[in-house]
């Protein structure tokens, strides 16, 4: 777990998140162009189809209105006038028919062409074929039609009647071709819409698909990284957080007294440094409690055992025994010379530089030890002065001070 710090598994969650968001991000831009240009395709498709399925029931339609336009022509064209107008609409209806269905022959050749099987391919040539046929037999007809007109004009009943018996049933035939053709378009459109539902459907459902598995991917990878994350942090922490704060607080109020507990396979967490921390620190107060005991029960000699703690807390514990060591020393002098000084041993003066309240000591004892020598010195003279008979020899009290005085002045 020290490989990635905290900052960088952060990122790597970040980053997870943020791959995941362009990963649905992509998906949804894939699945769009992919729907749209299956919508596209099939516009196209069915666009060219609606475009011959129009074009010729257009030229069905115009066919029935020259169906009726003849009838029309039979039944008023008695005078010249009203024949030319009605052979005049017969023909236009006839070159409209033909213009519309050549349209969508030109368009189920264009089909047939583009197919994409073989068995497509002879579908539409069979329709091409139907069309060019229908195409020919319209021709026919309408020049039948004129022909029978020329023949025999509808100026009377009797040659109505002629004429219609003529060409009863002549455009039977074209009609049921129309017919024919007509269904089998209406059928394809019908089937086509039928496929273009399902196509659209089955890409959408394709790209849904895809969009719930980079997304569920996603989820299960951004869940992977941040359980990863949890459990690596709580093993750097060794435990919950907060029992982690509830250490932390118990050390910083100098609170040593509940084990701090350290799970197996945690000797590298915080809670384990924090757990050797305050063994540290309590024994170094231990420590501390043992060198003031000792001071206080007069045991001067003692030292702490610097070489039971380590880096800062080796140097307070050598620190404290310099300091006894500064302490014991001037004592251990003073008590020397009060020694010395109480068995009528006068030392010399000490000579060692102090500081402070042990220069003040120092100064004391070097006093006293003036004081004692000048004593003696004068009980001394005094000695020498009756050994040879100078009674009248007196010591100076006035150099001695205090007891010393008195005793040099009783002495005198």
């Amino acid at each position: 777990m020290t490989k990635f710090g905290l900052k960088a598994r952060m990122w790597l969650l970040a980053l997870v998140g943020i791959g995941f968001l362009l990963g649905l991000t992509v998906a949804g831009v894939a699945s769009i162009g992919s729907l749209t240009a299956t919508f596209v395709a099939v516009q196209r498709d069915q666009g060219e189809d609606e475009l011959i399925l129009n074009e010729f029931l257009q030229s069905h339609i115009e066919f029935k209105t020259q169906i009726q336009e003849w009838k029309n022509l039979l039944l008023r064209g008695y005078d010249t006038a009203s024949l030319t107008r009605y052979a005049t609409a017969f023909e236009s209806r006839s070159h409209a028919l033909r213009e519309h269905l050549q349209k969508a022959l030109d368009g189920m050749q264009k089909v047939e062409a583009e197919a994409a099987t073989p068995q497509e391919k002879a579908e539409k040539g069979e329709v091409v074929r139907q069309m060019q046929q229908l195409l020919h037999d319209q021709a026919q007809l309408t020049q039948r039609y004129q022909a029978t007109i020329a023949a025999t004009p509808p100026t009377t009943a009797a040659a109505v009647q002629q004429i219609d018996r003529t060409v009863e049933g002549m455009d039977r035939a074209t009609s049921e071709g129309f017919e024919k053709i007509a269904k089998h378009l209406v059928e394809h459109a019908a089937q086509q819409k039928t496929e273009v539902i399902a196509a659209t459907s089955a890409a959408f459902e394709r790209n849904r698909n895809t969009f719930i598995f980079i997304a569920c991917v996603g989820m299960i990878l951004l869940a992977l990284a941040s359980g990863w994350i949890a459990r690596s942090v709580f093993v750097d922490i060794g435990a919950e957080p907060a029992y982690a704060r509830e250490i932390a607080g118990r050390i910083a109020k100098g609170d040593f007294s509940e084990k701090i507990e350290v799970a197996a396979g945690m000797e590298s967490s915080v809670i384990a440094a924090m757990n050797e921390m305050a063994q540290a620190v309590a024994l170094l107060v231990a420590e501390a409690g043992r060198l003031t005991d000792a001071a206080q029960s007069g045991q001067l000699k003692y030292r702490a055992d610097a070489s039971r703690h380590r880096g800062a807390f080796r140097t307070v514990i050598d620190d404290f025994n310099r300091t006894l060591d500064a302490i014991v020393k001037p004592l251990d002098v003073a008590a020397s010379y009060v020694d010395r000084i109480s068995k009528g041993d006068i030392p010399e003066k000490i000579s060692d530089a102090y500081r402070g309240d042990f220069d003040i000591i120092k100064r004391n004892l070097n006093t006293c030890v003036d004081a004692v020598n000048a004593l003696v010195a004068d009980a001394a003279l005094l000695s020498q002065a009756a050994v040879a008979g100078k009674l009248a020899m007196r010591a100076d009290a006035a150099k001695h001070q205090g007891d010393f005085r008195k005793v040099v002045a009783g002495v005198n």
